[in-house]
């Protein structure tokens, strides 16, 4: 199985598994609150990128063969890191201006726009 296919089907289970926090932030907000979500925005973000990475990755992934595996890779890794660094911003929103929050996040964003680049520079030419 081709490793986007495999990552984005175990993406869109957690994207699946997401889903319950969005019933408590439509349903019951003041439980996340309590247990210390400060941006319930955050969770659906992280939610919806989930998904969304999750369905893209098993496209390109089964769609574009033989691909790099550092392509994959980058990709890979760009579709679940993106996703999941919404998360601690749920619970701390004040992360978004600290450097090593910012650095990092900078680093995901390189890593997944390289991957990208070079799988549409691979499929184009």
């Amino acid at each position: 199985m081709p490793l986007l296919v495999t990552v984005g089907v175990a993406e869109l289970t957690v994207a699946v598994l997401s889903g319950w926090l969005m019933v408590l932030v439509v349903r019951a907000p003041a439980v996340l609150r309590r247990a210390g979500v400060r941006q319930l925005k955050r969770i659906r973000q992280a939610h919806l990128d989930l998904v969304m990475m999750g369905v893209i990755q098993v496209a390109v992934g089964a769609a574009v063969q033989p691909m790099a595996g550092w392509i994959a890779a980058l990709i890979a890794f760009g579709a679940i890191a993106q996703p999941l660094g919404f998360l601690p911003l749920a619970l701390r929103p004040q992360l978004v201006r600290a450097p090593a929050f910012q650095v990092l996040a900078a680093v995901v964003f390189t890593a997944t726009t390289v991957g990208w680049v070079a799988l549409a520079v691979r499929v184009i030419t």
